[in-house]
Parts: C-alpha cells; sequence; structure tokens
C-alpha cells in the first residue's frame, strides 16, 4: 500500500478524500490535511493506490481485542458531539451493526479506519461494531480503481474495487450502545498506550 513507517510504536493508517479515493495531487492531500487541523508532524502525505494518487498517513495505537465477538470502536482525532434524539427526524441519526472483513493481504492495516468530517474512528476487523450511518456511508463509498495490464496494450481501468469490505446486519442498533462501544474502545486504545510507553 505505501511504504512502512520506520517509527515502532503503531501501525500506519490512512485517510482518503472525503468520497473514498485517494486524493489526485500531493498538494490536495496536504491541503486536506491542513483543512482537518492534522499535525504534519503526526500525519505523512504519501503515494497511495499503485502510484495513482495520495493519502494521509498517520500511526495510532491499536487496543487489544475483546473476549468476545463484539469489537471496539475507538476515536482518532477530533470527535463532534453525537446528535440527541429530539422528536426531530434531522436531530437523529440510525445506528448499524457493521463487520469488515479481515485483511486481505499482509500489507492491508490491521484495523479499519474511516474519517468524516475530519472525525476519525479506528475499527477493529472481523469483529460487530456499532456505527452512525454517517460512518456506514463513508464504507460503502470508500474505493479505489482496479487496473489491468495486458501485454503490448496501455494500463485500462476495469472497475472499482471496495477499500473496506462489509457485512451489515439487519437488526437494528442504537446510539447508546454505539457510545458504550465507543468509550470501551478509547479505554483498549489508552491501555495500550500506557503498556507501549512502559515498555
Amino acid at each position: 500500500m505505501s511504504q512502512e513507517d520506520t517509527k515502532p510504536q503503531g501501525q500506519p493508517k490512512v485517510i482518503l478524500s472525503n468520497a473514498g479515493e485517494p486524493f489526485k495531487t500531493e498538494p490536495a492531500a496536504k491541503s486536506a490535511r491542513a483543512a482537518r487541523g492534522l499535525d504534519p508532524n503526526d500525519w505523512d502525505v504519501r503515494p497511495h493506490g499503485d502510484g495513482i494518487g495520495f493519502a494521509i498517513f498517520r500511526k495510532v495505537y491499536a487496543g487489544e481485542p475483546p473476549p468476545q465477538d463484539q469489537g471496539t470502536v475507538t476515536p482518532v482525532g477530533p470527535t463532534r458531539e453525537e446528535p440527541k434524539a429530539t422528536g426531530d427526524a434531522s436531530d437523529t441519526e440510525k445506528y448499524f451493526w457493521v463487520r469488515f472483513q479481515d485483511k486481505r493481504t499482509k500489507e492491508d492495516p490491521d484495523d479499519v479506519e474511516l474519517g468524516v468530517n475530519g472525525e476519525v474512528l479506528q475499527i477493529q476487523r472481523d469483529k460487530w461494531v456499532i456505527l452512525p450511518e454517517r460512518f456506514l456511508e463513508c464504507a460503502k463509498n470508500a474505493k479505489y480503481p482496479h487496473w489491468v495490464q495486458e501485454p503490448g496494450r496501455p494500463r485500462k481501468k476495469a472497475g472499482t474495487i471496495l477499500l473496506w469490505p462489509h457485512d451489515v446486519k439487519d437488526e437494528p442498533a442504537t446510539r447508546e450502545q454505539y457510545l458504550a462501544m465507543k468509550a470501551q474502545g478509547t479505554k483498549h486504545a489508552r491501555a495500550a498506550q500506557e503498556a507501549a510507553a512502559v515498555a
């Protein structure tokens, strides 16, 4: 996917454009990094997706997986207050049970990372987690082009591939469940950070 970061304390994570695709140019990625208020010392702009664009990478700590088949959702960077139910549909958001598929290659990041309007969540793979609708839509739209190269012919686009393949349960979830899961994910991430600092 990209060159491995030489710092030892975490796995590289990636942020793509709001359309879920790599930024077309390096200046566009740097501009997006600045617009999101990301520190250049913590976030790098690097080539992404077979050289077809650029992405913003950061190292974060992955939390210990919980013993049950329920994953964690960990906020990374700025977060926004969740909407409170007031009876007005415009003030509420739907929540969904989602499971992201396991890594397809060893170069894939260990966790899924989704960003919406500057809010980034780190999500365990192969575990059922609860996500707000805006993050599920982000995952549905995070795609990258699939290119094919035939001998003697120029490379051509053969379609698109979903960056974060996932399944969605036909079962409702609530804001309270999501907030509890997010708090648990933050707890695991902090414990991992403290363990890494002691080691």
